[in-house]
């Protein structure tokens, strides 16, 4: 699995047992393949050097990165799926059942800082 993540766009990853995440029961929970093992937490560039002049927030000038990553992630899930064909790969982005900042910080790419963002 390591050696398909190194080769994605993704520009850092962590992999963590899902018996040692933290979920939420949410509709989206139904979307977990069963016998879950591992989980993936992923990070993705959101920078664009053509970001709008004047009074505009960055993230404002720059395509959806709900979109964008889910995009990459489905193109990443297709990666595992064809060297793991009987295994099963569901890509989240925000909308994950699993406290998405307790996986980062267990998945070594960050810290949980005072205000609960990574």
């Amino acid at each position: 699995m390591k050696k398909v993540l190194e080769n994605s766009s993704a520009a850092a990853f962590g992999l963590v047992s899902f018996q040692h995440l933290n979920t939420f029961e949410v509709r989206s929970r139904a979307r977990i393949p069963q016998n879950a093992m591992t989980v993936a937490a992923m990070v993705f560039p959101y920078y664009n050097k053509n970001i709008l002049d004047g009074n505009v927030s960055g993230y404002c000038a720059v395509a959806d990165y709900h979109i964008v990553v889910m995009e990459q992630l489905k193109s990443i899930c297709t990666d595992l799926k064809a060297a793991y064909p009987d295994c099963s790969f569901e890509p989240f982005v925000d909308a994950s059942p699993i406290d998405e900042v307790d996986l980062a910080v267990k998945a070594g790419l960050g810290v949980k800082g005072d205000n609960s963002l990574l």
